[in-house]
């Protein structure tokens, strides 16, 4: 068979191409596309991560919320009897209140309302009854007793601190009682006195007398005849808990990054309990976790320390922009309105944040608003709040202490949340 010298030299030429492989211009380029989609990938990882820190914020937000909720839900029996009190109730008027620190007290810190003239204290008693055993017939029982809970409340209130004898008496089946309670006049070394039906127990001291309001230590005395038996001996006090939230209620978890939230609280003019509850983060130190509380430590105990600071801005209506905007006074409520801060108008309804800052010419700072601040008219109208009006708003830093005081740094703050809620007064 006749073969084509030409035909064959053809093919071999063909397989000899198809084997070369690539040239160094072809992997060049195949290597910038490579990269350029590597590079376009990369772009999209932070973001991705940021949309997902986000999602995790929000969900913990919301746990964290609902967490406050039952936190306050334990106080509201007590907090419902004192905002019905016409006496706090004339003072109060509508407007929101920070939950607040109680000024110099530096160690089993609690938060309360506002401790300034002239708004009443608004710290929640917790009562409780501690029975320490009891005795038999004779002449002279003594005890000394370690409270579980400490500090004590010692404001001169009948009952912060009362022991009760119950006994009872050979041939009279009924029981009987008598009370020893702390003199109010010698408050720098208290003692127990003579209370209800205690006339003469305490004649002819054999035993120590003594109570540390700080540490809840206690030692007492009193006598009994030979004919009386002791049946019950208690101790009711009402301790220094007096709070509505304490700090440690607040935090959540205990490393990094931290959660926390703080709170507001008014009573409405149609006679309504709100609150809102601000979620919010804490970015950087790895230290022990000790905020900027005021009234612990060095912190001066006023409006513009804390989570919670307020100020005056200006509200106008754009009506050719159909806007709300708001200026700033030029102080550091800008840059906390720059990094997300809620706004809570002190006299208005419910939260609101900013849209965005508008670029202004000189001057204070600008920013459009989501909605208008809104305010209930005393004939139960809504309407929008304009002119000067007055915010609480969340610091973007807040000062960080050792457990000893110190100031160790700064904490960075990322406001999460705000909810407003109301309940049946």
């Amino acid at each position: 068979m006749h073969r084509d010298p030409n035909r064959h030299s053809e093919s071999s030429g063909f397989r000899r191409r198809s084997a070369r492989g690539f040239t160094l211009v072809e992997v060049l380029i195949s290597a910038i596309i490579l990269a350029i989609g590597l590079i376009g990938l990369a772009a999209v990882f932070p973001a991705v991560i940021s949309q997902q820190q986000s999602a995790n914020d929000l969900t913990t937000a919301v746990s964290i919320s609902a967490t406050a909720d039952s936190v306050l839900a334990t106080r509201l029996p007590a907090l419902r009897e004192r905002l019905n009190d016409e006496a706090i109730i004339g003072q109060l008027g509508s407007s929101w209140y920070r939950i607040n620190a109680a000024e110099g007290r530096d160690d089993n810190f609690y938060l309360q309302t506002p401790w300034r003239p002239p708004f009443p204290d608004l710290r929640l008693r917790e009562d409780a009854t501690f029975e320490i055993g009891t005795g038999s017939p004779g002449v002279h029982h003594e005890h000394d007793v370690q409270l579980p809970y400490r500090p004590i409340a010692n404001d001169g209130e009948p009952g912060d601190l009362l022991v009760r004898v119950i006994y009872q008496r050979s041939g009279v089946p009924i029981d009987q009682y008598f009370t020893l309670v702390p003199d109010p006049s010698a408050p720098t070394n208290p003692q127990f006195i003579e209370g209800e039906n205690a006339r003469g127990w305490l004649q002819g001291q054999q035993g120590p007398n003594r109570i540390n309001f700080l540490t809840g230590r206690i030692q007492f005395y009193f006598n009994l005849g030979v004919n009386e038996v002791v049946k019950q001996v208690t101790v009711e006090y009402r301790w220094l808990n007096d709070r509505i939230v304490s700090h440690p209620d607040r935090t959540y978890p205990t490393a990094s990054p931290r959660y926390a939230w703080d709170m507001a609280f008014r009573r409405s003019a149609d006679g309504q309990m709100q609150y809102t509850t601000f979620v919010y983060r804490f970015d950087g130190l790895n230290a022990p976790f000790e905020p900027e509380i005021p009234g612990r430590w060095s912190i001066s105990n006023n409006e513009q320390s804390g989570m919670l600071r307020r100020d005056f801005a200006s509200v106008v209506y754009n009506s050719r922009e159909g806007r709300y905007e708001l200026q700033t006074r030029g102080t550091g409520m800008a840059q906390q309105l720059e990094a997300g801060s809620w706004l809570l108008p002190i006299d208005g309804t419910s939260v609101l944040r900013v849209r965005r800052s508008i670029p202004s010419t000189g001057g204070s700072p600008w920013f459009e608003l989501e909605g208008p601040p809104m305010r209930v008219r005393p004939d139960g109208v809504a309407e929008p709040m304009t002119g000067n009006v007055e915010f609480w708003y969340m610091p973007t830093t807040i000062k960080a202490f050792s457990t000893q005081g110190q100031e160790i740094g700064v904490w960075r703050i990322r406001p999460l949340l705000a909810t407003t809620r109301q309940v049946q007064l």
